[in-house]
Formats: C-alpha cells, structure tokens, sequence
C-alpha cells in the first residue's frame, strides 16, 4: 500500500472511531500556509482537530510528533479558527491517532500540555 493510500485510510479510521463516539465530521485536510490538520470533528461545544499517524516501523510517539510539528498543528488551528466563530466552542483540543495494521491503536487527546 502507498503512503498516500495508507494516510487516507487512517483518516477514515480514525474519522470512524470519533463518529462512533457521537463527533460529528466538519472537514478533512484543512490546509493553509503549508500546515495542514487532518480531521476536523466536533460533539457539542467542543471542537478537536485530529492528527492522524499511520505507524509502520516506529512505535515511538515522540518521534512522530515533535515540537516543530506541535508547533505548525497549532497554526494551522489558530488559522481555521480565523475563519469560524470559535465563540461556539467551550472546549478546543488537539488529538493525536495513531493507526496500524489496519485500526486504531491509541489515541491522545488533548496534546497540546505535552510540548
């Protein structure tokens, strides 16, 4: 499988595991200025973006996500934010998926304390 397949499919995935949990889906691959958020969901008043990893070799969360990484999710959030009222949300967070083998394997919500 090719990285752009298995990306898309990690989305779906991980899209999947939120709708499950009653979030509804806003928009995928939200990009701007070269940063990019890869779901958008929200359940009520709170909005997450989501950063999703397909894993293959490495199983090491720091090593797919960095502080420049942290870093460039946040602007990308800030920039969406720009352009919805964010006063409809009491809680905005960001999520890391991380997908292999097909499913969801962890996931860590509300990242952004660790950097």
């Amino acid at each position: 499988m090719q990285l752009k397949e298995k990306g898309k499919q990690g989305e779906e995935l991980a899209k999947q595991y939120y709708q499950d949990k009653w979030y509804v889906f806003l928009r995928s691959n939200f990009t701007i200025q070269g940063w990019e958020l890869d779901l958008l969901m929200k359940k009520g008043k709170n909005l997450v973006a989501i950063e999703v990893k397909y894993l293959d070799t490495i199983d090491e969360f720091d090593d797919y996500i960095t502080p420049h990484k942290m870093r460039a999710l946040e602007r990308a959030l800030g920039s969406f934010l720009q352009d919805v009222d964010d006063s409809e949300y009491d809680e905005i967070r960001i999520d890391v998926v991380l997908v292999k083998w097909g499913k969801v394997i962890e996931v860590y919500e509300d990242i952004t304390g660790d950097f």
